[in-house]
């Protein structure tokens, strides 16, 4: 199984994917193996990756960090198909031939909100009705965020609105384009560009109603150096914080932290969605049992030691 992103070497993920392999019960010569492609890499980088899963016999699948826009805005058409999710999402995360086809999947729409809704339950929007989620970063991981919360239920408790901002126009229209076709209503999802900005990115959080949800979705502070906001930022009262970075610097992680006691504020880092992520890609990528225990073994061996 194939590992593209960018550090893949500092990943937990070398260090866990024998614990998922022998909790989902696949043979003991399955391996992960890591592809390392810079930020901002030519097409044809990625088409190259494509082709040897489509060609090498050997290779299951692969799961994709950081490129999903880019696999799929590349390479889609080396692909036999590609799911329903991916198509929505314009992204792939996921590439897998358990069929003996070569399918791109979205599964972050799946995961991110598994994440999610284990961090902000449905009672905390009955106890915020007014509050909203800011995502900052609309590549993969913030479109796979908006699209879940855009996909739920009617009525069901949720955010009163989702804005959506990045430093890229390109990629708030993809957003905000992708997040309409969901379902979220036009009154609903907000699109901001700011340039990187993060005067302009620290103004959205600081003014946010009390319970609302600030994501960290761009990278900063694990791909890339920093943090998109600046210090002064002021995060929500009663709210949440979510780092979707596991590890590297984390220095949005750290900002929030610095006002999680004065502002009654949650501070999370992305070490569910990592989790919960793995295990089901990896669970795809080999055609193990997809079922709720087979997922919750892979899930109880992910240690952060």
């Amino acid at each position: 199984m194939l590992f593209i992103g960018v550090t893949t070497s500092a990943s937990a993920a070398r260090r866990l994917f024998p614990s998922w392999r022998d909790a989902l019960g696949l043979p003991p010569d399955r391996r992960l193996e890591g592809v390392d492609l810079p930020l901002g890499s030519p097409p044809e980088a990625f088409r190259s990756v494509v082709r040897r899963l489509r060609d090498d016999p050997d290779v299951a699948g692969a799961l994709v960090t950081s490129h999903k826009l880019a696999i799929h805005a590349a390479a889609s058409d080396l692909l036999d198909a590609t799911d329903d999710l991916a198509t929505l999402c314009g992204e792939v995360g996921c590439l897998s031939r358990a069929t003996g086809r070569l399918v791109g999947h979205a599964l972050d729409p799946l995961t991110a909100m598994a994440a999610f809704d284990r961090l902000v339950p449905d009672t905390h929007w009955a106890r915020h009705p007014r509050a909203r989620v800011l995502c900052l970063g609309a590549g993969g991981a913030g479109v796979a965020i908006g699209t879940g919360l855009a996909r739920r239920d009617p009525g069901r408790p949720g955010p009163s609105g989702l804005t959506v901002a990045d430093r890229d126009p390109a990629r708030v229209d993809h957003a905000m384009a992708t997040h309409l076709r969901a379902g979220g209503r036009a009154d609903w999802v907000t699109g901001v560009e700011t340039s990187g900005d993060a005067a302009l990115a620290s103004g959205l959080v600081s003014a946010l109603p009390a319970g609302s949800v600030v994501i960290n979705a761009t990278g900063m502070g694990k791909d890339l150096p920093g943090s998109p906001i600046r210090d002064d930022a002021r995060f929500p009262e009663a709210g949440v914080a979510w780092d979707l970075n596991y590890r590297g610097e984390r220095r949005f992680l750290g900002q929030a932290g610095a006002q999680a006691a004065a502002r009654g504020l949650l501070v999370a880092d992305g070490w569910d969605y990592f989790a919960i992520s793995w295990a089901l890609h990896v669970v795809r990528v080999f055609g193990a049992d997809e079922t709720p225990s087979s997922l919750s073994r892979a899930i109880a061996v992910t240690t952060r030691d």
